[in-house]
């Protein structure tokens, strides 16, 4: 049989790649690491207060309570609010780590529209009260706290600001966010026939033609 094609042409063709990423679990996202004054590698970092300098989580042990808290770059103690007053502590603490922080995501929430969606992280354990890890604004900056939810009392952002404690009715809380289903489509253009073959061989070659178009080429011989 002769050659089937003469010359070269193009036309486009697609096809569509689609997979799911596995998905992490929420104690994946994130661990605590004992603090001796170090930041890890690893920490979780919040944002700055107004001197620059970076903010971390802190929890801490106290009176057999976990109670998170506030770490500041370069301190060696963690600051947080327990019983209506301030509180620092250099042994028995804790920062949070994550090995992938795009898992962790602030959700802008307040006292009269907080409710619990399951993807809360927890901070930390007081009775029989739900411990969050919550931020906000207070004297225009950052400062890191809890948010108790206890089922009876009005739900606030408590923390501390300049040796004062603070309660915030407007905070963020500190969530998990799992990667969705990823669908990715993947165009090869330029399918081309090229002359200039050995007899009775026709060769189709698929060629990345754009930034659109993931891969190398694909040749495709005919024997006839």
């Amino acid at each position: 049989m002769s050659r089937l094609l003469l010359g070269s042409f193009l036309f486009t063709i697609c096809f569509y790649l689609t997979w799911s990423s596995a998905v992490p679990r929420i104690d994946e996202a994130y661990h605590w690491k004992v603090y001796k004054g170090k930041i890890p590698h690893d920490a979780y970092r919040v944002g700055t207060n107004n001197a620059e300098d970076a903010i971390y989580i802190a929890q801490v042990l106290y009176r057999d309570l976990l109670v998170p808290g506030e770490i500041v770059a370069g301190r060696r103690e963690a600051v947080f609010e327990w019983g209506n007053s301030r509180h620092t502590a250099a042994n028995n603490v804790m920062i949070l780590c994550s090995n992938n922080p795009t898992q962790l995501r602030w959700e802008s929430t307040s006292s009269f529209l907080f409710k619990s969606n399951g993807r809360y992280i927890v901070g930390g354990s007081e009775g029989d009260s739900d411990i969050f890890i919550g931020r906000g604004i207070h004297d225009d900056e950052r400062i890191v706290g809890k948010v108790v939810v206890d089922h009876k009392n009005t739900i606030w952002l408590h923390a501390v600001h300049e040796n004062r404690v603070v309660r915030l009715t407007e905070f963020e809380v500190l969530s998990f966010a799992p990667p969705e289903e990823t669908e990715v489509t993947e165009v090869i253009e330029s399918v081309e026939y090229l002359d200039n073959l050995p007899e009775n061989v026709t060769e189709i070659s698929f060629s990345k033609q754009n930034g659109e178009c993931d891969g190398g080429n694909v040749v495709i011989n005919f024997n006839f």
